[in-house]
């Protein structure tokens, strides 16, 4: 009797068993889909919008055509594309609830927000659409962090409200719109994070698929974003072009300018002013052998920098136009210059002048330097007697200053 009670006893305990089975590991399953992924090697970007109304026509008409925008973005290669289920969108509800998921999913962007039906206007019913955003990036100063917050909200509003009957032609707009928007900040995040070649790379490719837009200039918002991009662009590469003549300054490596073409390019196409690059242009220029070129460049500045005026008086005495290279040099006389940019400005004269030994008048402009704006009296009076031995009847304006010079150190 006691075996037959133990034995309906363990069939019990069995029956019950299989029964909680398929609850137990639905449980389970549904513990493993709830699980976050982890992003691996690419920029994770995660969308987590919930709509009160229909998530299939949000994810539809938003989420899945901003999702082909970002994967066609670079070729699809620097993105992966994650979207939150309603059950973990809910949870997404303000920033440090968003920061948390980033941080699990080792993603570097999320877009949160709502889908809403609004109050009607004019008997028309109309949609509120609120997008927020959070970005990762490494450790910045407080208020570089700031201003990135600021230009992040900037170019994504928080509220959008558009009628329903113009939903679709939104959406189109909305999924565009946001996908370059988040291109941009993630390059900006990664410039902050010192990845220049991505961000330059990212960068580009708004602009290019910006400037494919139709109508871009006449809408408030593409052109904001495009100025935006443009100056992020320009302050990149500016950064570059630092880099590429703090290199030659170091090597005198003429390859340097001879291979700049595409980043000076990039630079005068972004902003056709701009100082840096027109200078760097010159120097590639005068090793092209192009001394006109870089005149007719130099020429029209009027820079409080004086820089541009000892490369262009440079330039004419290298040509042998000794009046116009006189009269820039005396323009400098009077201008703060640093040591340092002085230093440069001779060794490089020195350098042609060791290359083209037949151009004697740069001894004594180099002389000039030495005696107006260092004061190093002992290699200015070699410079001009060097020059006096060799060619002062083939310049006599210079023979006339030089002895004059000479006769001042005393």
């Amino acid at each position: 009797m006691q075996d037959d009670l133990g034995k309906q006893v363990s069939e019990g305990i069995t029956k019950a068993i299989l029964d909680k089975l398929p609850k137990f590991f639905g449980w389970v399953s549904s513990l493993f889909q709830k699980r976050l992924p982890r992003n691996k090697e690419r920029i994770g970007v995660v969308v987590a919008i919930r709509a009160k109304d229909s998530d299939t026509f949000l994810s539809s008409e938003f989420i899945r055509p901003l999702e082909r925008k970002l994967r066609a973005a670079s070729d699809g290669k620097q993105f992966n594309f994650y979207t939150l289920p309603k059950e973990r969108a809910t949870q997404v509800t303000d920033r440090g609830s968003a920061e948390k998921i980033l941080k699990r999913m080792k993603c570097q962007l999320m877009i949160f927000g709502e889908l809403s039906s609004g109050p009607k206007h004019k008997g028309e019913a109309q949609h509120i659409f609120r997008l927020h955003g959070v970005v990762r990036h490494a450790d910045i100063p407080k208020i570089v962090s700031h201003h990135f917050g600021k230009e992040f909200a900037l170019v994504l509003p928080s509220m959008r409200i558009f009628p329903v009957d113009d939903e679709l032609a939104y959406f189109e707009f909305t999924n565009t719109y946001t996908a370059l928007v988040i291109e941009f900040i993630i390059a900006v995040a990664q410039l902050l994070s010192g990845e220049r070649q991505l961000s330059r790379q990212l960068l580009e490719d708004v602009l290019d698929r910006l400037n494919k837009l139709p109508n871009v200039n006449q809408n408030h918002e593409l052109s904001q974003l495009k100025n935006l991009v443009a100056r992020k662009l320009v302050v990149l590469l500016t950064a570059e072009l630092q880099i590429l003549n703090r290199r030659f300054v170091k090597t005198r490596g003429r390859d340097l300018m001879m291979g700049s073409s595409d980043l000076l390019n990039s630079l005068l196409e972004l902003d056709p002013e701009h100082y840096g690059a027109k200078l760097t242009l010159a120097i590639k220029f005068f090793f092209e052998g192009k001394h006109e070129e870089a005149i007719l460049l130099l020429e029209p500045l009027n820079h409080p920098d004086p820089t541009w005026r000892f490369s262009l008086a440079f330039l004419y005495s290298y040509k042998g136009e000794i009046d116009k290279a006189l009269e820039q040099y005396k323009k400098t006389f009077y201008k703060v210059i640093e040591g340092e940019t002085l230093l440069h400005i001779e060794m490089f004269m020195s350098e042609v002048i060791e290359n083209s030994p037949d151009k004697t008048q740069l001894v004594f402009f180099r002389g000039l330097i030495n005696f107006k704006h260092k004061n190093d009296k002992i290699s200015a009076k070699k410079d001009f007697e060097e020059f006096l031995e060799k060619s002062a009847s083939s310049f006599p304006r210079l023979k006339t200053l030089a002895e004059k010079y000479l006769s001042e150190m005393r």
